[in-house]
C-alpha cells in the first residue's frame, strides 16, 4: 500500500467516527419502558393532604400513562395499585418520608393509586403521558 491510499483510508476512518459521534449526538435516548421511543409529556399535576393514618385514592388520569410520581413531604407512604389490596402501616409498598418515587407503567400499570399516610402530611403527584 503506498502512502497515498493509507492517507485516504486513515481519512475515511476519522469521518466515520466523526460522523458516529454526531449521530449519537443527536438521538434522543429514552426510559426503559417508554414504548416506542416516544418522549413522555406532563399530563396532570396536584397537590393534596394525607392521613393521618387515612387511605386517599389517585385516580388515573390517562390510559395512555407513562409513569407517576408521588412525592412525599414529612410522612412515609405506604402504596397500593390494586383495588383489592387497601395499604395500611403493614400493606403497601412503602415510601420513605421527603423522598420522590417513580411508578412505571411497565411495572405498576395505570389504574388509580391509593395511599396510606402514618401521620398528616402533603403529597404531590404528577402524571406523565405519551401523548
Amino acid at each position: 500500500m503506498t502512502k497515498i491510499y493509507r492517507n485516504f483510508i486513515a481519512a475515511g476512518v476519522l469521518l466515520a467516527l466523526a460522523a458516529l459521534i454526531v449521530i449519537g449526538m443527536e438521538i434522543q435516548t429514552a426510559g426503559a419502558s417508554n414504548v416506542g421511543f416516544m418522549v413522555p409529556k406532563l399530563a396532570t399535576s396536584s397537590t393534596m393532604q394525607v392521613g393521618p393514618q387515612q387511605v386517599k385514592t389517585i385516580a388515573a388520569t390517562s390510559r395512555n400513562c407513562y409513569s407517576r410520581l408521588i412525592g412525599s413531604a414529612g410522612s412515609p407512604l405506604m402504596v397500593s395499585f390494586s383495588p383489592t389490596t387497601t395499604p395500611t402501616g403493614t400493606i403497601g409498598y412503602p415510601q420513605a418520608a421527603s423522598s420522590t418515587v417513580a411508578y412505571s407503567n411497565g411495572d405498576y400499570g395505570c389504574g388509580p393509586i391509593y395511599i396510606y399516610a402514618y401521620s398528616s402530611t402533603t403529597i404531590i403527584t404528577s402524571e406523565f403521558s405519551q401523548l
